[in-house]
């Protein structure tokens, strides 16, 4: 495991700064069949929303859709 020194950047608003995460593949599949998970931790709020998926080229998607569901929900950029 790699270990990352501590920021000191911190977002101010929410869905300045986004971290994602994929863990995976994991050899005994959920019950929907997925063997990874998209993790993604909002930095102002903390907030966290993960996502399983059946492939990790699913991810890419999975973090447009994020993106404008954040938009249009929380009136961003």
């Amino acid at each position: 495991m790699i270990a990352f020194p501590i920021s000191e950047n911190k977002a101010s608003k929410y869905f300045d700064l986004i971290h994602y995460d994929i863990l995976g593949g994991y050899h005994v599949k959920s019950l929907c069949a997925a063997s990874y998970f998209l993790s993604k931790l909002d930095d102002a709020s903390r907030g966290v929303w993960t996502y399983l998926m059946h492939d990790k080229s699913e991810a890419l998607e999975l973090v447009r859709n994020f993106m404008r569901w954040s938009q249009l929900n929380f009136r961003l950029g």
